[in-house]
């Protein structure tokens, strides 16, 4: 059939050219119509790049037409091909051509494509279901599209189209295919609902997928890959809310996929995939120690894939996802230095399919950004601010083709923020954070978790500032928010411990000892219970280092001696030398201080001052001059002179 449609084609665009070029507007359309047709049929044949050619070419005359006013009545007019003389065969062909034009080549004309055959479709939808059946897939393709292009409200509308038209569908006839039709378009328009800042729609939207995923599977067996699909969704979008709850809708799907990954080898690119997002859903509940060993299986996976094929574009993709989940997974755990080569090979996975797919940025811009937060983690100041720097301008370049993400310029401005205050600039910061501000009104993020990071950050900048009790205001407002979401994610009481710090330090320092011991002691508490309940893992040492020498420090300033020697000594006791990157060396060597200053103010227990100065010295020595440990090394050597007297 299509040989015979792209022959007819041919003929009739020989016939209608030489009259178009003449200027007749009804014979353009008219061309322009064979040209669709011809593209039509080129696709089912497999000639894309021909099909492309073919369709740009009609895209070109349409857009001349749409500009050129109305016709001329006195030149001879060609016989108007309606909806059905194109057929519902060849409309459903433009849309296969637009999804090649789309995903292989990132053409933005796919969606202007996918519009001719979506207002084809349309005129004939009433015709038959075979018609609608059609136009229901255009419309869920179109929605794809436009969710990649960020144009999320078109894509929101869209996606509605779509779930509406499947619905009527299966009313009339409850068929096994169009219910896992339904299933898809549910679960398409829960990823739209969560981009548009609508969880609980989302949810229910993808808890509609899974039930009828749940019965489609109960009548057949063999029908698992729906519902293990709807299951991934459901879990992915209860996530944003509540991950302890994400876990167990996750697990399911994971066991699903493992059970047919068992099966048939073709699903252990999918089982990849469910692994990397199970391990995002348990760092998120704060499980590293369980997430670890999924991530380094996820990436095996891809590894053997890999060695067993020829990789394709989709590869890619999967590639970067797990890659990207073992990094985050191993950066929780402490291990910055393999973590950041991971988090690397991800962007650069990202990275090739950005420059050829550009609606792939968003994904490269945040792992640039997750390769920023690495670097600052390390010790890396200024390299952690020239890649928050780089994540931004190729978020920039993709907001101006397409359209803004608000949740991803949240993102990837928190990471610049927090690497400007880290080195201390403050100009910069500033304006970081009132854009960062301003995002957050603009999308109605005022009461939750990135609210809560955004005011531990303000008040760090408004500490260095020396605007100290806007800080201290700042550093409440964030632990309210942090303790009002901590028993949705327990991801986040590690960042409510640290907030606490801060807050119960910078009230010492101003002269609040009674409640800043308060705050510093319910960190501790947190930091303490967090490492015994099964996380156990380097990266939580210097944050505990961290909040027993403040502990120690406020101790001290309310005279209760003991207590001051028993908290520092605690924080020493847990230091391990080797491998510190440059942000736990500082925080090693302020611990190391703070011990002995303790007692040499105190001039009592004496003799364990002096072999703690010399590790100290030591760590800065081994250090080396550029660490930035130089004003530690001179109140080391003050602390030595002193003892010595």
């Amino acid at each position: 059939m299509f040989d015979q449609a792209a022959e007819t084609a041919h003929q009739e665009i020989a016939l209608l050219r030489p009259l178009a070029e003449a200027g007749s507007e009804s014979h353009s359309a008219a061309l322009a119509d064979a040209l669709f047709s011809l593209c039509a049929a080129l696709t089912e044949q497999g000639s894309h790049k021909e099909a492309a050619q073919a369709g740009a070419e009609a895209l070109k005359i349409k857009d001349a037409l749409s500009v050129g006013g109305a016709p001329d009545d006195s030149r001879p007019t060609a016989p108007e091909r309606t909806a059905g003389t194109f057929g519902t065969a060849l409309s459903a062909s433009l849309v296969h051509h637009a999804e090649w034009l789309f995903y292989e080549s990132g053409d933005l004309r796919a969606l202007m494509i996918c519009d001719e055959a979506v207002s084809r479709l349309r005129r004939v939808s009433e015709w038959g279901p075979n018609r609608r059946v059609h136009l229901a897939r255009a419309l869920h393709s179109q929605a794809g599209f436009l969710l990649r292009m960020a144009d999320v409200e078109a894509a929101w509308r869209t996606a509605a189209q779509s779930v509406s038209e499947w619905r009527k569908l299966f009313a009339e006839k409850r068929s096994t295919h169009h219910a896992e039709r339904l299933v898809q378009a549910l679960a398409l328009m829960s990823t739209v609902q969560v981009r548009k800042g609508h969880t609980r729609a989302a949810i229910d939207s993808a808890s509609e997928a899974v039930s009828l995923a749940r019965k489609v599977r109960d009548a057949d067996k063999r029908r698992t890959v729906p519902l293990a699909e709807a299951l991934a969704v459901l879990g992915d979008t209860m996530a944003h809310e509540s991950p302890i709850k994400a876990l167990t809708v996750s697990s399911e799907s994971l066991r699903l996929y493992r059970s047919l990954a068992r099966k048939e080898p073709r699903h252990r690119e999918a089982l990849a995939v469910a692994l990397a997002k199970h391990t995002t859903i348990l760092l998120k509940c704060g499980r590293v120690t369980t997430a670890l060993p999924l991530s380094l299986e996820s990436v095996t996976l891809t590894d053997t894939e890999a060695n067993t094929r020829v990789p394709v574009p989709g590869d890619k993709t999967v590639l970067a996802l797990v890659l990207g989940a073992r990094a985050d997974a191993l950066k929780m755990a402490g291990d910055h230095d393999q973590a950041l080569t991971l988090a690397r090979q991800a962007a650069e996975a990202s990275e090739e399919l950005a420059q050829r797919l550009p609606w792939f940025a968003p994904d490269l811009a945040e792992r640039q950004s997750r390769i920023a937060d690495i670097l600052l983690a390390k010790g890396e100041l200024s390299n952690s601010v020239t890649m928050s720097l780089i994540a931004l301008r190729t978020y920039a370049h993709f907001r101006q083709i397409y359209a803004p993400l608000p949740w991803l310029d949240v993102r990837l401005t928190t990471s610049y923020v927090r690497a400007l205050v880290a080195v201390g600039d403050l100009r910069r910061s500033a304006r970081g954070i009132r854009r960062l501000g301003s995002t957050l009104r603009e999308i109605g993020g005022t009461e939750g978790v990135e609210t809560a990071v955004f005011l531990a950050l303000l008040a760090l900048h408004q500490w260095a500032a020396n605007h100290r009790e806007e800080a201290a205001a700042s550093a409440r407002n964030a632990v309210r928010l942090y303790e009002a979401r901590g028993a949705e994610r327990p991801g986040v009481r590690l960042e409510l411990a640290t907030v606490l710090e801060m807050k119960g330090k910078m009230s010492v320092e101003q002269g609040h000892s009674e409640s800043g011991l308060r705050d510093l002691i319910t960190a501790n508490t947190l930091l303490t219970e967090f490492r015994k309940n099964g996380h156990e893992n380097p990266s939580l040492v210097p944050f505990q280092v961290r909040c027993l020498t403040s502990l120690g420090s406020a101790y001290h300033a309310l005279a209760r001696d003991q207590e001051a020697r028993a908290a520092t000594r605690e924080a020493v006791s847990l230091i391990r030398t080797d491998g510190l990157s440059a942000t736990p060396l500082e925080i090693a060597v302020d611990a190391h201080i703070t011990f002995a200053r303790i007692r040499l103010e105190r001039r009592a227990h004496l003799s364990e001052v002096a072999p703690v100065v010399r590790a100290a010295q030591h760590m800065c020595t081994a250090a080396g001059a550029t660490s930035g440990l130089a004003k530690q090394e001179a109140e080391l050597t003050d602390l030595m002179r002193r003892l010595t007297k």
